[in-house]
């Protein structure tokens, strides 16, 4: 699947590009280099394939790309194409050095010139606004792409970009170069990413240290319009959704085999092919199989297909192409979904707008949709989120799940609905991201071990957001892979509930409490926790992670992760079929590793008990207690002392010191008789030093 799942990730601002046309926005794969020579004329043949509009521009260059994948490396040059008039898909475009001045063509910066001994590379990309997408790339200095662009002649592989699919490197070997290249294969003819694949397949090329023979393609290429999507990476799920009405199997099972259903490949075998309108966590889940091959499962609804990236039984290594035959609907689609989870998908040709999506029931916002969506990321081997409000875009192609609240069927309401309206192809409508309505602050929270990662959970804080439970408490899923994650944990009154994030008010008032779950699936070892984005978290706000286990503290300000061991109960097995994967987490069946403290507006002392003459507070004992339990600190000097004990909502239960205390050691007892059975926090405050920990009442 490609790694622009949704259309939101901003890359590096290369070049301010001021056009007062609308423009085509072209995406990876939308161009194909299919020629390159160089000499004293360098020159590049493109195939262009996707319809563009008058005044559509992209770039040229020869600077390789840096580590990030975004940034260029500060030599070489640039080269603008500007189309003069609409440019209809599989036209071939020729640009020569010496017509680097020559309209359609021009020069933007540097000096576009290729290394005569071939040590070079040709990259094309799009830049509207502050975003810039990589479009096509050759690699004529090695059959590989480097880690980092250090010289003229390295480059990293363009973000995303895939080597085989959208690019290709041609060089002799990682050392050796060829100075002229050009795609000798059969002319290649289909849809879109059938050309890509052709076209970035190193075999398909003529590859030499001469100019002589040099015959680029100059007729125009067929170029299909049916949708389609080149599928790479490992065997594994894909979540998808079919861009055409009334989609059936067959539409993908002609480019990839399909088992364990009836006309498919293997009608015996496990289905390697499901849909899901509505999980409970009970049976099958939600999954369902289609009854053949020819059953229609409904527009707007995902799926999800293993990819086995091998030749046996007729599958075929990666990448593929998928394409699908049709029209895609004429309207706006509705959706009947469950009260929870349900696999919905784009079902049109187009990307659309997350936001434009609602349900039907009147009485909550958006209608009663849950914010995360879900997306499963086989190259991440987890979950991504994104939240409404924060003008996204949804890929062709693309399934994710939806979560309602129970309340919507309760009163009636079974649907969401994807209005036609929702539908983005113009560079102004999608970058402009005009339907962000949702004041937000976040931070991304990722667990990663060895082979596994869950980058899906989120410390959120939105305008619509508060300290109970609302729609931006979405639910966890488990990784279709069954592989390790983490979860945040709440009770919101009905038992516990496992969380993606659990969003609180924009400026919550007083500490924030959170529970952090860590679900081992078995596995031992070393793994990871990482916070690596943040976005628009005020700098007076202190956030703390506690490892309950060791009882180490973490300032997230000042650390970028933190490592910690795993004893697993036992050793995940390899799987040996294919099996419908669970859809909602379960709790790891202890208490939560982590707690995770944000303090608004002072600075969290980490003092621990090894400097008593300081600043101390003790773990209460007993913990766990029943209804009694007693609290132990130190002061280091005279001045007012609070200690506040909260509940997991951040609300205050007690406060058990409010005044001037001189320096020593105290101690005070709590009895939670009229407390609720839980986990609680107390906090001690001396001046401007604060430490919390956690305690459980259990009755």
């Amino acid at each position: 699947m490609r790694d622009k799942i949704l259309c939101a990730i901003v890359f590096a601002l290369l070049l301010s590009v001021s056009s007062g046309q609308a423009q085509t926005q072209l995406d990876p794969g939308d161009v194909a280099i299919v020629a390159v020579q160089a000499d004293v004329n360098d020159s590049v043949h493109i195939a262009v394939l996707k319809d563009l509009d008058t005044g559509t521009e992209f770039f040229i260059t020869d600077k390789g790309v840096k580590a990030n994948g975004t940034s260029l490396y500060s030599s070489e040059g640039i080269i603008k194409y500007t189309a003069p008039s609409a440019i209809s898909a599989g036209t071939i475009l020729s640009f020569g050095e010496n017509s680097e001045n020559v309209a359609p063509f021009s020069s933007v910066s540097g000096s576009f010139q290729l290394v005569n001994s071939g040590s070079d590379q040709v990259i094309i990309f799009q830049t509207l606004g502050t975003d810039t997408t990589y479009l096509s790339a050759v690699n004529l200095a090695k059959n590989t792409w480097d880690a980092d662009a250090t010289t003229t002649s390295t480059s990293a592989l363009p973000k995303g970009l895939v080597n085989g699919a959208t690019a290709v490197a041609l060089g002799q070997d990682a050392s050796n170069a060829y100075t002229t290249a050009w795609y000798s294969g059969t002319t290649p003819t289909g849809t879109v990413a059938a050309i890509d694949l052709a076209a970035n397949d190193s075999t398909n090329w003529t590859r030499q240290n001469s100019t002589a023979g040099f015959s680029p393609l100059t007729s125009a290429l067929t170029v299909s319009s049916d949708p389609s999507v080149i599928i790479y990476g490992d065997a594994g799920w894909r979540m998808l959704s079919m861009p055409i009405t009334n989609g059936t199997v067959t539409d993908v099972s002609d480019d990839s085999p399909v088992q364990g259903i009836g006309g498919g490949s293997d009608a015996t075998a496990d289905a390697n092919f499901y849909f899901n309108p509505g999980s409970d966590g009970t049976g099958t889940d939600g999954w369902m199989e289609p009854i053949n091959v020819t059953t229609t499962w409904g527009d707007g609804r995902g799926f999800i297909m293993y990819f086995y990236d091998n030749t046996t039984n007729g599958s075929s290594e990666l990448p593929v192409a998928l394409d699908a035959s049709g029209s895609e609907p004429g309207g706006d689609v509705t959706v009947s979904i469950s009260n929870t989870y349900t696999l919905v998908g784009n079902p049109y040709k187009s990307n659309i707008e997350l936001d434009d999506l609602t349900g039907n029931n009147l009485l909550q916002a958006r209608g009663g949709l849950v914010s995360p969506v879900s997306v499963w990321s086989d190259a991440n081997g987890s979950y991504d989120t994104y939240n409404f409000g924060e003008g996204l875009e949804v890929s062709t192609w693309q399934g994710f799940f939806v979560q309602s609240t129970p309340a919507l069927i309760a009163l009636g309401g079974s649907h969401v609905s994807i209005p036609a309206s929702a539908k983005v192809d113009s560079a102004a409508d999608i970058r402009t991201f005009n339907k962000a309505t949702n004041n937000f602050r976040r931070i991304d929270l990722a667990v990663e071990g060895e082979g596994y990662k869950d980058l899906s959970t989120k410390l959120y804080y939105s305008s619509h957001a508060n300290e109970g439970y609302d729609q931006f408490d979405g639910s966890k899923l488990q990784p279709l892979n069954g592989s390790p994650y983490i979860s945040f944990v709440n009770n919101f009154g009905e038992g516990d509930q496992y969380l993606v994030q659990d969003a609180r008010s924009f400026s919550p008032e007083g500490v924030q409490f959170y529970q952090l779950d860590f679900h081992d699936a078995g596995l031992s070892g070393e793994f990871t926790l990482s916070w690596p984005e943040w976005k628009n978290i005020p700098q007076s706000w202190t956030i703390m992670l506690t490892d309950e286990l060791t009882g180490a503290s973490i300032d997230l300000r000042a650390q970028s992760s933190y490592t910690f061991n795993v004893a697993g109960a036992n050793q995940k097995l390899a799987s040996t079929g294919i099996e419908a994967p669970a859809v909602k987490v379960k709790g790891s069946g202890s208490q939560p590793r982590f707690t995770i403290t944000m303090d608004p507006g002072t600075s969290v002392s980490n003092e621990r008990e090894d400097t008593p003459d300081r600043f101390v507070l003790q773990q209460n004992y007993p913990n766990p207690f029943n209804p009694s339990t007693t609290i132990r600190y130190s002061v280091a000097e005279a001045g007012p002392v609070q200690l506040t004990v909260y509940n997991v909502m951040g609300q205050k239960v007690a406060q058990l010191i409010n005044e001037t205390k001189t320096a020593g050691s105290y101690q005070v007892t709590w009895n939670a008789a009229d407390q609720a059975s839980g986990i609680y926090y107390y906090r001690l405050k001396a001046g401007s030093q604060v430490i919390t920990r956690q305690m459980t009442l259990i009755k």
